[in-house]
């Protein structure tokens, strides 16, 4: 009869702390994750406070690294291997092309390439075009859309390939192009 009793008592128990159905949170769990979550993070923050890892010297500034290296400098250092591999190309009707290899994705990143072009070549604006250009394995990063740094790592190149070309344009052959060749 004990034995039965056990037997019952450690059935409803295991009832008890089953969920009734697949991802529903049991009273018992639910009442476990109150009481754990504020205890780890007081704990953690205890244990963390008064480690001297954490520890400075006082009157010492300590700045992070994002002060001098955040992640807009870590993906403008990834696209310089290739930045100099843009296309910029001047047709027989006169207008300048630069082949863009990013996406445009609503932050106004043709129209400030246009007008980097336009300006540094002396070129009138209406007569740029900047089209997306279809990706090329050979630029790595370089067609890296996002994190709001395009215009950062592109204005650089485009100036110095715009700038690079215009003074040779009415010499040159109509669809010669100003970027680096590949190999």
């Amino acid at each position: 009869m004990a034995r039965h009793a056990a037997s019952a008592r450690q059935a409803a128990l295991a009832q008890e702390l089953r969920p009734e159905k697949q991802g529903a949170l049991g009273r018992r769990r639910f009442l476990t994750y109150l009481i754990a979550a504020p205890t780890l993070t007081l704990g953690a923050r205890w244990v963390l406070d008064g480690s001297e890892a954490n520890a400075q010297v006082p009157g010492i500034p300590s700045p992070s690294v994002s002060e001098f290296f955040d992640l807009g400098d870590a993906l403008k250092a990834a696209t310089l291997p290739t930045s100099d591999m843009l296309r910029l190309n001047v047709t027989e009707q006169g207008r300048v092309v630069l082949r863009l290899p990013r996406a445009e994705v609503g932050q106004g990143l043709t129209t400030a390439m246009a007008m980097l072009v336009a300006e540094e070549s002396g070129a009138r604006l209406e007569d740029v075009d900047v089209p997306l250009e279809d990706a090329r394995p050979e630029l790595l990063f370089n067609q890296f859309t996002g994190a709001s740094v395009a215009v950062r790592e592109l204005y650089t190149p485009v100036r110095m390939i715009a700038a690079g070309a215009a003074p040779g344009w009415s010499a040159r052959p109509p669809t010669t192009s100003a970027s680096r060749p590949t190999t």
